[in-house]
């Protein structure tokens, strides 16, 4: 790739990085054009619609950016070789994280909307892999290949939908989202009291990282 077009790329990440940044903390409707400029160092509306069609157009990619980054993310926890609930633990990590932290009002271009119900399939084919490897380990019930894959896949599209459900609703009241994921997860999979303690130790442990995350977050932009 020549100098100038490495430029342009470059020039290009910073713009969306900072975007990104922006639409987490102010969401999209509040963010301005000027906001993104200011963020970059630079003033000029020109320079940033040489690299974007609109401001739509870059929250599109800010969210093509985020979908790759979680996707490959996912990747490396099932490619990596460990216990089943440290499997668990690790993608819960990703997308709790991507809930609580990452999280920013959606655009109400349709488009981006769209984008978001195909980021929702992708992240569910690969929740369906954690919960066939988790499964066994979790539950007493002696079951087939094939019930277990049923089970991944309704536990998947389940939790899979709540997690849309409460993005969507905006409300602050995260703690209250987790322990209803539990007790889903709980009902679906017959639980034991061990098995139910041990995976709903496992999601609070996430949630007070990362609310202690959150926390250092909101006192760094303060």
């Amino acid at each position: 790739m020549a100098t100038k077009e490495m430029d342009a790329a470059m020039r290009r990440t910073q713009f969306i990085t900072a975007a990104g940044s922006l639409f987490s903390t102010k969401g999209f409707n509040e963010t301005s054009i000027r906001d993104i400029l200011h963020a970059v160092g630079d003033r000029s509306p020109s320079v940033f619609y040489y690299y974007f069609n609109s401001k739509e157009d870059l929250y599109r990619q800010v969210l093509d950016a985020k979908t790759k980054q979680y996707l490959a993310a996912i990747n490396t926890v099932l490619n990596k070789a460990q216990e089943p609930m440290a499997m668990m633990r690790d993608f819960l990590q990703i997308f709790l994280r991507a809930l609580m932290l990452d999280g920013g009002k959606d655009s109400e271009d349709p488009e981006s909307h769209l984008f978001y119900l195909h980021l929702a399939e992708q992240v569910t084919l690969h929740y369906v892999q954690v919960w066939k490897k988790c499964i066994p380990y979790l539950t007493d019930a002696d079951m087939g290949e094939r019930q277990i894959e049923a089970l991944a896949s309704f536990l998947a599209g389940g939790t899979g939908r709540m997690i849309l459900s409460f993005h969507a609703s905006n409300t602050a009241d995260f703690s209250a989202f987790c322990r209803n994921f539990v007790a889903y997860c709980g009902r679906v999979l017959c639980l034991n009291d061990k098995k139910m303690q041990e995976f709903e130790e496992l999601v609070l442990h996430i949630v007070n990282n990362l609310h202690t995350k959150k926390e250092n977050k909101n006192d760094h932009l303060t």
